[in-house]
This record gives C-alpha cells, structure tokens and sequence, in this order.
C-alpha cells in the first residue's frame, strides 16, 4: 500500500479543531438558553427543538469531511500477484559513461551508439532477467535484476554522462559491482556485458577478475571507439568545446582494446566491436548466450499500485446527502408523543 498524495492528510488536524469548535458553540448556546429560566420552561417554549439531531448532523458532516480528505490523499493499494516462469539467463550489462564515451568517432556518441546496442540486446533477450550498472570512476546499480523490460529501457534511455557522480573510468570496480547485482551461487547461466571504451584509470581489473574466477560468470566485452581516436566535446556555459589537460591541449580519447579483449578471455567469453560503420554485433553476443545453460526460474510481478479513493469518496457524498435531509427540528410523531406525555404528566 502507498500514498499518493500524504500531504493531504495534515488537512486531519482541522478536525479535531471544528470538534472544539462545535463543543464550544453548543455549550455557549445552552447557557444562554438557561438564562431564560428553568430548562422545562424554556423547551416548551420551542417544543420542536431537537437535542439529538443536530448533534447527528454534525456527526455527519465530520465523517464526510474525514472521509473526503482521505479520498483525496489517494490511498492505492494492490491486490493480485502473479507468479511467472521463466527460462534464461542472469545478464548484468554494465554501460560506461565517462566523459571519453562522449567522443563523436562512433555517431552520434559513443554513449549513445553504446545506448543502442544494450537496447537491442535487451530486445532480443526476452526470457533474460536484466541488471542495468553504469560507471565512470563509481559504479551504480541503476536497476537490479528484473523481467521488466520496459523499465530497464526506460532507465537505460535516461543515461547520461552528465549525471556520473565522479568523473573517471574504474573497470575493475564495475566488474566488481555487476557482479553484486548478480545471484550468488549459481552456475553456467550468469553472465555479463561490459560495453566501454576500454579506458581505465585505476588499474584493478586484474584483482576483479581475480575474484571472479571462481564465480561461473562468462563476462562479454563490447569495445567502442577507434584506434585513431576522437577529442571530447564538453559543455562550457552555453558553448560546446573540446576537452583538455592540464597543459592545455586537447585531449585525445582511443578505443583500448586489448584490455577488453584480456577480460573477455579470461572468462570465456566473447570480444566484439562497434564501429563507424555501423556494423550491429549483438548477433554475436547472443548466439554465444544461447549455447549456456539456462535456469527456470520464478519471478514475482511487480505489483501495479491501483487507486481506491473511490471507496471513501462515495461514503462521503452519501454522508453528506443523508446529512442535507435532517432537519434540527423533532419528528411530527416524536413531537406529538412528547406532548402526550407531559399532558398526562
């Protein structure tokens, strides 16, 4: 269960507030009321005053109110979950976003020619359940494993380099972290996808590997890029410039392939490229997925949050309906029995 909207809720405190209100009133009243004289004589001066129903009323309208603000706060809640099969495999795919993947070498960016190709391997994965990791000098699990494709193409889609929170490229820390957000003791059906442009600032991908070893985890490589290489356009106020260092020349970002290539090996998996070209080597990628073992294995639904301010609206209204026909006065036989009374009294 979850609410939509809580802040709605603090309208509650007014009612105990219109609760003293109303106390405070009817107390005032009936002592003005006494000032005329004794209480027998007085309510035969206004024999159809009725002690009971304004009181109810009030009692209406309150519930009402209640009743409205939590219909307005939108309580959701759902109530069905579904169990389904699957068969396939475990897919970390781990996306750089340093500022290098900005280099324009592989059209548009190499962020967003990396972008495509994670999307169409997404596509043709449908029994995968799908990790999404991105990284520069930190890694971030953006989604942990899940059948729900759409959104890890979602968040895939809102990646950005802009949005790393430290600047930097650490292989061995996103290798590291994939393999967190993958199950632990499973075999021959794990299996991640490293996409970048091979650029490595802190030098610990053989310690993650190292580590890795015994996990059963086949690790693919995607490298991006050229071996010519490409300067990093970088936003600066309103303009668009080219990276430099700390000398002043423009920086020069190349494709290191033979990194990715090493971690490929070591952990029978495969080495792909993409290119300039526009060459699409996800068939490659999954043609080597379907010779591993797969799992059958269940996964609960995500439970989809419906409204049910519905069930406090309509009380409310009927409340409030019921409340605009009573009167305050008394009943015409209530009225009548009550003078019957005092007559034979």
């Amino acid at each position: 269960m979850q609410i939509e909207h809580p802040y709605y809720l603090l309208a509650l405190l007014v009612i105990p507030l219109i609760i003293f209100i109303y106390w405070r009133f009817s107390s005032w009243r009936s002592r003005s009321l006494q000032r005329f004289g004794e209480w027998q004589l007085v309510s035969q001066l206004i024999p159809n005053r009725s002690g009971s129903r304004p009181i109810l009323k009030f009692i209406l309208l309150v519930s009402g109110l209640f009743l409205i603000i939590i219909a307005l706060s939108d309580i959701q809640y759902g109530n069905t979950k579904r169990i389904i099969r699957h068969e396939g495999i475990d897919l970390a795919i781990v996306l750089d976003v340093s500022s290098s993947m900005l280099a324009v070498d592989v059209p548009p960016t190499r962020l967003e020619a990396a972008k495509l190709f994670a999307s169409s391997l997404i596509d043709k994965l449908p029994d995968a359940r799908i990790a999404l990791i991105t990284f520069s000098a930190v890694p971030v699990i953006q989604t942990p494993l899940t059948v729900d494709h759409s959104a890890a193409q979602l968040l895939l889609h809102n990646v950005s380099s802009e949005n790393a929170p430290a600047q930097g490229t650490d292989l061995g820390a996103a290798i590291s972290e994939a393999v967190k957000a993958l199950p632990e003791n499973q075999q021959h059906y794990r299996a991640m996808i490293l996409i970048s442009d091979g650029e490595d600032w802190e030098g610990r991908v053989d310690e993650a590997l190292d580590n890795v070893t015994n996990e059963q985890l086949l690790i693919f490589t995607v490298g991006i890029g050229s071996e010519k290489g490409s300067p990093i356009p970088i936003k600066e106020d309103e303009d668009t410039v080219m990276k430099r260092d700390a000398i002043g020349d423009i920086v020069v970002t190349k494709l290191h392939s033979e990194i990715l290539k090493t971690i490929a090996e070591r952990n029978n998996g495969v080495y792909v490229q993409i290119t300039n070209k526009g060459n699409d080597p996800v068939d490659e990628i999954i043609h080597r997925l379907d010779q591993v073992n797969k799992k059958v294995f269940d996964e609960e639904l995500l439970v989809n949050y419906e409204s049910q301010f519905q069930w406090f609206i309509l009380p409310a209204l009927a409340l409030l309906f019921i409340e605009l026909f009573i009167s305050n006065r008394k009943l015409l036989w209530v009225n009548k029995l009550s003078r019957k009374t005092d007559k034979s009294v």
